[in-house]
């Protein structure tokens, strides 16, 4: 009973995760639309998607290394078994006086049997290392991507000038194409913009 409860439990968390991952997801795609692509490289800065990204990635060759590890222990496991059975058919046979087998037989299907499955683990922890590395290689494309659009400190100040020198000279028109204005007014307009 308790255990369908906190299933039933996490089946709406994960519906309000997922909720709100769409949200999350509609309001970058609304961001990245007015703003470009520096407003979506925020949001995967925010999110710190490329160091989860890289430590997936490195738990992944953790976890390859395991399972070789795993795969070494049990074909040298194998390989003693063998050599084991042999030594004693070979005590077997000296005993009826035949000549001993000296070759060694390959890993035998029982080993073969045990690491099959880890070695399906691995194709696919080799598999989603690949997708990972890919996404890597997009992040630190959208990054350089980003660094060209955005604008320097420099420019934007100087756009910024050229609109304040505009506006002053667009002032100055006014004030000489309608003589009425007078220098007071002309002041009050610079000092509201």
């Amino acid at each position: 009973m308790a255990f369908q409860t906190n299933m039933l439990e996490m089946g709406d968390k994960i519906k309000i995760l997922k909720e709100n991952i769409i949200s999350g997801c509609r309001n970058a795609l609304d961001a990245f639309k007015q703003k470009g692509v520096s407003a979506l490289n925020n949001v995967v800065g925010f999110f710190k998607i490329k160091p989860a990204l890289i430590s997936m990635c490195n738990n992944i060759d953790n976890s390859i290394d395991r399972s070789n590890k795993s795969i070494s222990k049990v074909e040298l496991m194998s390989k003693e078994t063998c050599q084991t059975g042999r030594h004693l058919r070979n005590i077997g046979r000296a005993f009826i006086g035949k000549a001993p087998i000296e070759e060694a037989k390959p890993i035998g299907k029982m080993a073969k049997a045990i690491i099959a499955p880890t070695r399906l683990e691995i194709a696919c922890l080799n598999g989603m290392k690949k997708h990972i590395s890919g996404a890597i290689h997009c992040l630190d494309k959208l990054e350089k991507t980003a660094e060209k659009c955005k604008p320097s400190v420099i420019a934007t100040m100087e756009g910024f000038e050229q609109k304040i020198k505009q506006a002053d000279k667009q002032s100055n028109k006014e004030a000489l194409v309608n003589p009425s204005l007078d220098a007071t007014k002309v002041k009050d307009v610079k000092s509201e913009r």
